[in-house]
């Protein structure tokens, strides 16, 4: 039997607008931003899958670190696993999301 496919995909959470700062280059170092917002928690994040219209979504384990959110679990599709990435990408302040999550052998 092979080893599940395990595709691993990281990607800014928000494209660079060339309306950046000259700043954004470097990675801030402690949670608050400077503008007053913060990164979104684990908290949120967790919640925004669970209320995804696709159910495979409330299992997966999210994990956030100065800004950067990895996600694990398992889902039946590479849809699903673009879907996650989507859905985390578009909650809040974060730097990039990491997709660790596996698709399952058919």
């Amino acid at each position: 039997m092979a080893a599940p496919l395990l595709a691993t995909h990281v990607t800014p959470a928000h494209p660079s607008s060339p309306t950046s700062s000259s700043n954004s280059s470097t990675l801030p170092s402690a949670i608050p931003l400077a503008d007053g917002a913060s990164f979104v928690t684990e908290q949120q994040l967790s919640a925004a899958m669970r209320q995804s219209q696709y159910r495979q979504l409330c299992g997966i384990q999210c994990r956030v670190d100065h800004g950067v959110a990895t996600l694990r679990g398992h889902v039946d599709s590479y849809y699903l696993k673009q879907m996650a990435q989507e859905r985390a990408a578009r909650v809040g302040n974060l730097l990039r999301v990491v997709n660790l999550i596996e698709v399952a052998d058919c």
